[in-house]
């Protein structure tokens, strides 16, 4: 993270009513991604998270260490795990209490999603957006 990043962020936060939440940058697969010419290192990426978690703790939202991946090339992920990440990033916030879906509960709309293939999901979401 660099010192503009910082300055971004404390020029929406203190400027508007919106809610800002830092997700964790997620594991690669070092071996598939090494053969695949990536060269990023999961060491560098926990660096990185803990900077994250140590600058923004009350609006970090730690997903790295909670899910099970899956990968052709080592770095991009299947949709079955993007849709791993946005039920876990959902549920982690709507943990918190800050999520609203379209007038709903969040856990109202979200739990009715929890079944639906990723593309639904995008669709319904699309005309019921979550507000944070």
């Amino acid at each position: 993270m660099e010192k503009n990043d910082i300055l971004n962020y404390e020029l929406i936060n203190n400027n508007s009513s919106a809610h800002i939440y830092f997700m964790s940058i997620n594991p690669v697969d070092e071996a598939k991604e090494a053969s695949n010419g990536y060269s990023v290192k999961n060491s560098d990426i926990d660096n990185f998270n803990n900077k994250l978690k140590s600058s923004f703790s009350n609006k970090y939202v730690d997903i790295n260490s909670s899910i099970q991946f899956d990968t052709s090339d080592g770095l991009h992920y299947s949709n079955e795990t993007y849709e791993e990440i946005l039920n876990t990033l959902t549920q982690k916030l709507s943990a918190t209490g800050q999520i609203k879906c379209g007038g709903a509960s969040s856990g109202d709309l979200l739990a009715k999603l929890e079944e639906l293939p990723l593309d639904t999901k995008a669709a319904i979401l699309a005309k019921n957006p979550c507000t944070i």
